[in-house]
């Protein structure tokens, strides 16, 4: 009796072993066709991912004649992912639902994303355009403003110049300074050249509001007559609209004067 129990202990154990697959039967691998084969016999095959540009992906081994998807996705920086294809060209996507018979690499192909670029002077948009990541940015001459001389570009408050464009939209604005001015006065009376004419030059800008100097300087045996932008007096010197030439510098004012004839 227990000879009888002791042999089919050890027959069940055996069968349970094959089950399990320690005896061979789970080291088959299925051929791709329904059916199985010994894993000894097994042909591996290595799919290896060429990203361009992207993510590496590591390879991996199939089977020969096992189908299988291709889920892994790379990233890259600016671009949408579209895809494994058959070459780098991106001529043809690559399927292995047929199952892979020897080995093969498989290009990642990509779009590139689109990012908007906007250019503000003030609040007015003065180009617009659409941009690759790495583009080369294309920056626009900003208007002439009266009296202001354009400075940089700014987003955010900071200073924006680089070359090539982020992965994201853009919004800039530019920033003028502000030019400075000299009213300059001159006269068209003889002096010492040791003793300048004695009115100090008055800074201005685009924003300053300019107050006229109440009086010439008084000279002895001449007669203040006014003060004006040119040497001959023919155009009055308007303090309230002082000209705002291209380049900041010295404006002349001329303070002119006749001979008093009682001396």
């Amino acid at each position: 009796m227990k000879r009888w129990f002791a042999g089919f202990m050890l027959f069940f154990f055996t069968v349970s072993l094959s089950a399990c697959g320690l005896f061979g039967g789970s080291d088959d691998i299925r051929d791709g066709r329904g059916g199985r084969v010994p894993a000894d016999d097994v042909t591996w095959h290595t799919v290896t991912f060429d990203s361009q540009g992207g993510s590496a992906i590591d390879q991996y081994m199939v089977s020969e004649g096992s189908g299988f998807i291709l889920s892994q996705v790379p990233t890259r920086r600016g671009y949408t992912f579209t895809g494994w294809y058959v070459d780098a060209q991106g001529s043809a996507l690559f399927s292995g639902a047929e199952g892979l018979y020897d080995s093969v690499t498989v290009y990642a192909g990509w779009s590139a994303m689109t990012y908007n670029l906007l250019f503000f002077v003030g609040d007015a948009v003065i180009y617009s355009g659409a941009y690759g990541y790495e583009d080369v940015i294309t920056y626009p001459d900003p208007p002439a403003k009266l009296g202001r001389d354009f400075s940089h570009w700014t987003r955010n408050d900071q200073t924006f110049n680089r070359s090539r464009m982020p992965d994201e939209d853009v919004t800039l604005t530019a920033v003028y300074s502000v030019r400075e001015y000299h009213l300059s006065f001159s006269t068209n009376v003889p002096l010492d050249p040791f003793e300048p004419f004695m009115l100090a030059d008055i800074p201005y800008t685009i924003d300053t509001v300019i107050e006229a100097p109440e009086a010439a300087p008084l000279i002895e045996g001449w007669t203040f007559v006014g003060f004006f932008a040119d040497p001959e007096g023919d155009i009055p010197f308007d303090f309230s609209q002082p000209p705002f030439p291209d380049e900041a510098g010295l404006i002349p004012v001329w303070a002119l004067y006749t001979l008093d004839e009682s001396h």
